[in-house]
């Protein structure tokens, strides 16, 4: 842009999630003639159905370069399956000459499924404690991106869940970046906040039902229960007399999300065939599997609890099973009664039936044992928070994300807290990614811009600063610092004396933000004033601690980032510097400053170090 300072043209949001991604954007016009006015990717699809999301799947080829994401790469990756499979029965029953067997070979050579990277549901598995800096095929994706002269015109916005630590936030920025994303266009937008951003407008535009404009007034309190395929995601909020949305409690949750049900229903069926069998299944018979766990995928979304005064049960059906129930038939000596009979032993005839290649569920059953787990543990997590003091008031709970679409954990929810109202705005599995879109338009983004760039507060006072967020510090943050030393209080270890024949004690971790302290991100600056330990240069290290600590190489606390100034001066004095930290909503930035020159330095906070 030519003006750095003015709205960005064009907003994109990625929902980058444990089970389904997606991407939304909005042009700067049409959000500024109507908000809710943003466009999504093109339908995804596969055989059977059109999602607003396609499922979080990558596969590289053998050369470990980038082929496909999502439904594309589940059907790639399929194929290649399949063909595996069929060429390894061939050469089975192949009676040919060698030289036939060895084109035979060379054919599979080329097309191996077993040389092929495919990696499904990794969200979750993506940080690790050392990222790896240079990953192939990430120069190429810098190029194409970069090919686009209006890809300048572009602020990205990635969603993160808000219980993530600094590392793993900072991790996904870093991906992104590695991807092909100018750092000074990415924004991080946690979920439960963008969720309830968009839940915001709707109440004041009016644009659902279950959503009124009362419930966002000054004073108003509420929760956001963020339900996704990995994690469960929840934040208390209330609303200031500028809309500003004020964090209550910190983020909390778990990995307690729609993934859960997923594994209890596959521990269903290695209970029932065999994990062997199971296992078996799903690599000769790829295409079959696959449709397994779309359609559960899509069942889970629709199951919920019924009337037990029914006559008739409602039955769950899945089909095209034939290849799980001819493994298990060979497992078991060839017996043509052998799934009958592990029903039988398993007490299970009445509740699950086969039917050529179809299995059918009772509906109560298949609740019971797959889904009420999960979503006990969801309600437990909220009862827990409810408990707590700086909660209790809240009536409202905003339910969003995919696994929120479930009508079994609605209706237990609203069981469990019917003195409260709960809205699950519709399609709520977009929620995230449509808020982010309008927080990346949100006057915040721009003014925290101008603090990285070295503005001072007052210099944003144009800007409609109303839609910040307060929210509380995860962990203590502070500067190593020296202080007179004292006999019995300080270790010796850090003793030493300074250039002026002072008995000094070093590496003090000098507290700047305290643990639960409110925040309010992109406009506040904390800072403080110290006096340089030599005549000659300040060396300023930043540190964080999940704990409260004395000195800054205690267990736990950990270095997140230095500032060196150098200076002349022929005083030889200690000169006076004043230490900045600004959390803003793309990254955390320090800043020194020479108090006699007003010489600046800087440096961004690396949580992966």
């Amino acid at each position: 842009m030519d003006d750095y300072f003015s709205p960005w043209p064009v907003v994109c949001a990625i929902d980058f999630g444990t089970t389904y991604s997606g991407y939304a954007y909005s042009m700067r016009p049409d959000y500024e003639r109507n908000p809710l006015n943003i466009e999504f990717n093109p339908p995804w699809s596969n055989e059977e159905m059109m999602t607003p999301k396609t499922p979080t799947c990558i596969l590289f080829d053998k050369s470990e370069t980038f082929h496909s994401f999502g439904y594309e790469a589940e059907k790639k990756y399929r194929k290649l399956a399949e063909k595996a499979q069929e060429e390894l029965e061939t050469d089975e029953d192949d009676d040919s000459d060698d030289s036939d067997d060895e084109k035979d070979e060379d054919k599979i050579e080329e097309d191996s499924v077993s040389e092929w990277l495919y990696f499904r549901r990794f969200k979750m598995n993506l940080y690790q404690d050392d990222m790896e800096t240079h990953s192939k095929g990430s120069d190429a994706s810098v190029t194409e991106s970069n090919d686009s002269s209006w890809s300048d015109d572009i602020l990205w916005v990635l969603t993160v869940p808000a219980i993530w630590s600094d590392q793993a936030k900072q991790f996904m920025r870093e991906a992104a970046i590695q991807a092909g994303i100018r750092d000074d266009h990415l924004v991080l937008a946690l979920e439960p906040e963008s969720a309830a951003l968009l839940c915001k407008h709707l109440a004041l535009t009016k644009k659902a039902d279950d959503i009124n404009v009362q419930m966002f007034e000054p004073g108003s309190k509420f929760m956001v229960v963020d339900c996704g395929g990995g994690t469960v995601d929840v934040t208390a909020y209330r609303v200031e007399n500028n809309q500003a949305l004020r964090e209550l409690h910190c983020a909390s949750g778990d990995a307690i999300g729609g993934t859960n049900v997923d594994r209890l229903f596959f521990k269903l069926l290695n209970d029932i065939f065999g994990k062997d069998v199971v296992i078996k299944f799903q690599t000769k018979s790829p295409s079959d599997w696959h449709e397994l766990m779309r359609s559960f995928e899509v069942k889970k979304r629709g199951i919920g609890l019924k009337n037990p005064n029914e006559k008739e049960k409602e039955q769950i059906t899945f089909s095209n099973l034939v290849g799980l129930f001819d493994e298990f038939t060979t497992a078991n000596g060839n017996s043509k009664n052998a799934v009958s009979k592990r029903l039988q032993e398993m007490d299970l005839k009445k509740k699950i039936k086969f039917s050529g290649p179809k299995m059918r569920i009772e509906e109560t059953y298949l609740t019971e044992t797959v889904f009420a787990g999960p979503v006990k543990d969801i309600v437990k997590h909220l009862n827990q928070l409810f408990a707590e003091k700086d909660v209790k008031g809240i009536n409202i709970i905003l339910l969003v994300g995919g696994f929120s679409e479930c009508p079994m954990l609605q209706d237990e929810i609203k069981k469990v807290f019917s003195d409260k109202t709960i809205v699950n705005p519709r399609d709520g599995s977009i929620a995230v990614m449509k808020g982010a879109v309008l927080f990346g338009h949100s006057a915040e983004i721009i003014a925290q811009k101008r603090i990285e760039q070295g503005h001072q507060l007052h210099d944003i006072g144009d800007l409609k600063v109303s839609e910040c967020v307060v929210r509380k510090s995860r962990a203590f943050y502070g500067i190593a610092t020296d202080v007179r030393f004292i006999e019995g209080e300080h270790l010796l270890v850090h003793r030493y004396t300074n250039e002026e024949g002072f008995v000094m004690c070093s590496d003090i971790f000098d507290c700047l933000i305290k643990k639960n302290q409110e925040m309010e991100i992109g406009t506040t600056v904390f800072e403080k004033t110290f006096r340089s330990s030599s005549t000659s240069e300040a060396n300023v290290e930043i540190y964080r601690s999940d704990k409260k600590v004395k000195y800054c190489h205690d267990e736990g606390c950990q270095n997140i980032g230095n500032i060196r100034a150098y200076y002349s001066d022929s005083s030889q004095e200690r000169r006076l510097f004043k230490i900045q930290l600004h959390f803003g909503f793309t990254e955390k930035i320090a800043i020194a400053t020479d108090m006699t020159t007003q010489k600046t330095w800087k440096a961004k906070l690396d949580c992966l170090l």
